[in-house]
């Protein structure tokens, strides 16, 4: 008895187990060039209950992300939005910066170049 063709498929969801139904199916013929993306720097772990993690599976899925990279931006964007909530720090840094690159001056320099007088007078 003859094996019966098998029907196309064209559900990406469905094993492709012939090449008309890997065409039909929208896959493609040849690889895309890959770029590696740089490097990033910093590691840090977290850990998630198990209701939380699910939280952030759905979430990181509806936006079209990995986890990683969902927890990534949303720090991120945290960061930022406390830096310009209180922005002491962001002005600390700079001068912290500003001072390791000698481009200081002391509060007296600066009185003196102003015409002010430190004296309690």
């Amino acid at each position: 008895m003859a094996k019966k063709p098998d029907k196309l498929n064209p559900s990406m969801l469905a094993s492709a187990r012939t090449q008309a139904n890997w065409e039909a199916q929208g896959w493609a013929s040849e690889a895309e060039a890959v770029t590696a993306a740089s490097r990033l720097e910093t590691t840090i772990t977290i850990c998630f209950d198990p209701e939380n993690a699910a939280l952030l599976r759905q979430a990181a899925r509806l936006k079209g992300l990995a986890r990683s990279q969902f927890v990534r931006e949303a720090a991120i964007e945290k960061a930022r939005k406390t830096l310009k909530e209180n922005p002491f720090g962001l002005l600390a840094q700079d001068a912290i910066a500003q001072y390791q690159a000698g481009q200081t001056r002391s509060l007296e320099a600066f009185a003196e170049e102003m015409g002010y007088s430190l004296d309690d007078e």
